[in-house]
């Protein structure tokens, strides 16, 4: 199974993949992410969300590749383990996201990835988009967003 997702976002690549790619900060950006901890190996990152008032736990294996503007999260415990995300930034004002199961993937899965991941997703890079939009206008103003 595999799925995708683009929007367009009215700001700085570089802004958006700094949104992207920092999962510290996700708790303060991202209304559905109540906190990351970050394990003492660097790649991998506990998550508690909610979706639906339910408070969800997984743990991630995290690889941003900045020169690619490119963020991969594997999932190695939680609702959705073995499911595989992917946040791109492309031309600029594009962000991309995909993610995927592998082959004979368990219909846990395939249910983790259709009720929680895409709704998270999408909202997600619908945050991302309000946030690197304020940041970009501030910007033109001169003063500084408080996101």
């Amino acid at each position: 199974m595999r799925w995708t997702h683009e929007v367009t976002i009215d700001g700085e690549a570089a802004t958006v993949y700094d949104l992207a790619s920092d999962l510290a900060r996700w708790p303060n950006l991202l209304p559905h992410v109540r906190y990351t901890r970050q394990r003492e190996d660097n790649d991998t990152w506990e998550i508690g969300y909610a979706r639906f008032g339910f408070p969800l736990r997984c743990v991630c294996r995290c690889v941003a590749v900045p020169e690619q503007r490119e963020v991969r999260l594997v999932h190695i415990s939680g609702p959705g383990r073995g499911l595989a995300e992917r946040f791109l930034v492309r031309n600029a004002t594009r962000l991309h996201y995909t993610c995927a199961t592998g082959r004979g993937s368990r219909p846990q899965q395939r249910v983790a990835a259709r009720v929680f991941l895409r709704p998270l997703a999408v909202q997600t890079m619908e945050m991302i988009d309000l946030l690197a939009t304020a940041e970009r206008r501030a910007t033109e103003r001169g003063s500084t967003p408080k996101a």
